[in-house]
């Protein structure tokens, strides 16, 4: 009789559970063929000796960072995305220039503000990437 009540009573919860999707539109999804990719995965795939175009075609022309209630069509959400590279710089180490370019690779804390360790820096030297990451770009301007 127990095995009963307890099965009824959860059946019974489960319709109290309603879940409202919108429909997929051109308004409310942004694909990967549109240059949106996610970066934390794509930083991954960043290899030595890669030049810049390489680099660009992986992490892709945009990075989504979330999505917002689209006034225009009521109940659908926009991508909210951010362009790709975030910021460039060179770096001038002795005699030597780098250039590097940073990418958005993770939101630590969501506050409308962009932050140095919520970016992923790609270095290049001559047109070809030579490393990547916060530790990395640490010890280039150290002198290695």
């Amino acid at each position: 009789m127990n095995k009963y009540f307890i099965f009824f009573l959860l059946v019974s919860l489960t319709g109290c559970v309603a879940v409202k999707v919108a429909p997929e539109s051109s308004s409310t999804a942004v694909s990967e063929s549109a240059g949106v990719k996610k970066n934390l995965t794509n930083v991954r795939q960043l290899t030595q000796g890669m030049i810049r175009q390489g680099v660009e075609e992986i992490m892709g022309e945009y990075t989504a960072i979330g999505f917002k209630a689209n006034d225009e069509v009521p109940g659908t959400y926009e991508t909210i995305t951010l362009k790709n590279p975030y910021r460039e710089e060179v770096l001038a180490v002795g005699d030597k220039q780098y250039e590097v370019i940073y990418y958005l690779s993770s939101i630590q804390l969501a506050d409308g503000l962009v932050a140095d360790d919520e970016l992923t820096p790609v270095v290049f030297e001559n047109g070809q990437m030579i490393g990547k990451g916060q530790d990395f770009l640490f010890k280039l301007k150290a002198g290695m």
